[in-house]
Parts: structure tokens; C-alpha cells; sequence
């Protein structure tokens, strides 16, 4: 689906909006964590969860900031 949405748009927004698909796994899976303690294994503490989102926004910023 990669190439065709290249296909049809410019580049930059493409590869923006697939880098955000690691922002929403990780809301996904602090979402399933929170529903189902346990589920997946992961650490869900308050300074476990902002290491684990800021990292994901770096990703996305800079994945972001090399494809504009």
C-alpha cells in the first residue's frame, strides 16, 4: 500500500503518515495494557510510559523532519 500511496501523493506526506502507524501501535498497546493488566508483559508505570511515548514522537519527528 506503501507504493501506491507514493503513487498518488507527494512523498512527504506518504512516508509522514507511515511513520505516524508507530504512534498509534503505541497507544494500541497502552491501551490493551491498561484493559487487560499484564496482556502483553509491559511496564506500565507513569515514567515508563513518558519514556515510551517520547521516544515514539521522536521517531515520528524525525522521520518527518529528513522526508520534508
Amino acid at each position: 500500500m506503501l507504493l501506491w500511496a507514493l503513487s498518488l501523493g507527494p512523498a512527504s506526506l506518504v512516508t509522514t503518515v507511515s511513520a505516524a502507524s508507530v504512534l498509534f501501535t503505541f497507544i494500541y498497546s497502552i491501551g490493551i495494557t491498561k484493559i487487560w493488566v499484564g496482556v502483553l508483559g509491559e511496564d506500565t508505570s507513569n515514567e515508563s510510559i513518558l519514556i515510551k511515548l517520547l521516544s515514539t514522537v521522536l521517531i515520528v519527528v524525525g522521520i518527518s523532519a529528513i522526508s520534508i
